[in-house]
C-alpha cells in the first residue's frame, strides 16, 4: 500500500503457528534542484513597472524593463544578450548593459552604459556611467565619474554561456509515463473536479477545470491531455502523505502543443504543498507556441493567485497584477504590474 512516493510493504510467515510480521516502508523520488529564482530561455525576460524578482536570474535572452523594475539578487545574460533599463541589486553581467542600476558588480562583453554601479564595472569601454569603485576597462571610459582607480587595457569579460534547464524533455516523459500508470479518464470533457475530490496518479484526456470554492487533494502525478484552469478561491493542495517531498501536474496535449496544453490560474486560486515546509506542486506546461514564433502564453497567473513552481520550458509565462510565486522557468517570462 502507499501513498504519494511512498510504499509500504508488509511480509508475514507462519512457521508451526509461529508468526513473524515484518514491515517497511520504501520512498522513491526523481527530481531537480532550481539554483536560481528564475531561469529563462532564449525568449529572454520582460519586466514592466513596480515588478521584482526576489532571488537571481539567468536568462539565455534579454532582460528588459519598463520603469526600471528590481531584481534584488544577481542577472546573469548569456551570450550577446543585453540587461537593459534595470534595477539589479547584486551582481550583473551581459553583452552589454545600458541605462541601468547595478548594486555590486557590473560585467559588460561590450559597454556599459548611463548605468549606476555600486562597486567595480568591467568592460570593453565605460561611458556616460557612475562607478563606485574601481573601473576596468580595455578600450576606453567616456564621460564617467569613477570613484576608485582606473584600469585601462584590461581584457573585457567573456561572453556567458548557456546551461541547461535542471528539467529536462525526457524527465517530463518519464512522469508523464507515471501518470497513466495510475489510469486514464477521458471524460465528460471538459472534466472538472469536484469538491473534496482526491485524485492521482491520473492521465486525464480533456481539458481541466476547477472552480469556485472546490478544494481538490493531488495524491500522485497528473496529465492533462488539454488545457488546466483554476479560478476563483479554488485550490489544489498535495496530499500530507507527501511530506517534505514535492507533487507534479503536466498539461501536455502531445498532438497539439502550439495551441493546447495551456494552463491558467486567476484570481484567488491557491496550489499549495503538502503542509510540510520544503513541498510544493511543480505546475509544467509543455505548449511550445513561444519558441515556436506564436504569441500564446503557455502559462498565465493573473490577481492574487498564490502560487508553487512553474516551469514552461518551450513556452511563455505571463504573471499579472499582485501576483506572487515560489519559482520560475520558461522559455520567456513576462512580469507585469506589482507581480513578484
Amino acid at each position: 500500500a502507499g501513498t504519494g512516493s511512498s510504499k509500504t510493504i508488509l511480509a508475514e510467515g507462519n512457521v508451526s503457528n509461529g508468526i513473524r510480521r515484518e514491515q517497511v516502508t520504501l520512498t522513491s523520488a526523481s527530481g531537480a534542484s532550481f539554483v536560481y529564482g528564475v531561469q529563462v530561455g532564449r525568449g529572454g525576460l520582460d519586466m514592466q513597472n513596480s515588478t521584482q524578482i526576489i532571488g537571481s536570474v539567468y536568462s539565455h535572452g534579454d532582460i528588459i524593463g519598463n520603469n526600471t523594475p528590481t531584481i534584488t539578487g544577481d542577472a546573469f545574460v548569456a551570450t550577446t544578450h543585453i540587461i537593459d533599463n534595470m534595477t539589479i541589486g547584486g551582481h550583473g553581467q551581459a553583452y552589454l548593459i545600458t541605462d541601468s542600476t547595478i548594486g555590486k558588480n557590473a560585467s559588460s562583453t561590450t559597454n556599459a552604459s548611463n548605468t549606476t554601479v555600486g562597486w567595480n564595472t568591467y568592460a570593453n569601454t565605460i561611458t556616460g556611467s557612475t562607478v563606485g569603485n574601481d573601473a576596468y576597462y580595455q578600450a576606453s571610459i567616456s564621460g564617467s565619474t569613477v570613484g576608485g582607480l582606473t584600469y585601462p587595457n584590461t581584457p573585457s569579460p567573456s561572453q556567458l554561456q548557456e546551461i541547461p534547464f535542471s528539467i529536462t524533455d525526457a524527465m517530463l516523459d518519464a512522469w508523464e509515463n507515471d501518470a497513466a500508470a495510475g489510469g486514464v479518464i477521458s471524460g465528460p470533457c471538459p472534466y472538472k473536479f469536484s469538491n473534496g475530490q482526491s485524485i492521482g496518479p491520473k492521465k486525464i484526456n480533456c481539458d481541466v477545470e476547477i472552480e469556485g470554492s472546490d478544494v481538490v487533494t493531488v495524491m500522485g502525478t497528473l496529465w492533462i491531455a488539454g488545457n488546466f484552469t483554476m479560478e476563483n478561491t479554488a485550490q489544489l493542495t498535495l496530499a500530507s502523505s507527501f511530506g517534505g517531498e514535492s507533487g507534479i501536474i503536466i498539461a501536455d496535449n502531445q498532438s497539439n502543443r502550439a495551441e493546447s496544453g495551456k494552463i491558467s490560474i486567476e484570481n484567488s486560486a491557491a496550489i499549495n504543498g503538502s503542509g510540510t515546509e520544503g513541498s510544493y506542486i511543480l505546475v509544467v506546461s509543455r505548449n511550445n507556441a513561444s519558441e515556436s514564433g506564436g504569441v500564446t502564453d503557455a502559462i498565465t497567473i493573473k490577481n492574487s493567485s498564490t502560487a508553487p513552481i512553474y516551469f514552461a520550458p518551450h513556452g511563455s509565462i505571463s504573471i499579472e497584477n499582485t501576483s506572487a510565486l515560489k519559482e520560475a522557468s520558461a522559455y520567456k517570462l513576462k512580469l507585469k504590474n506589482s507581480a513578484t
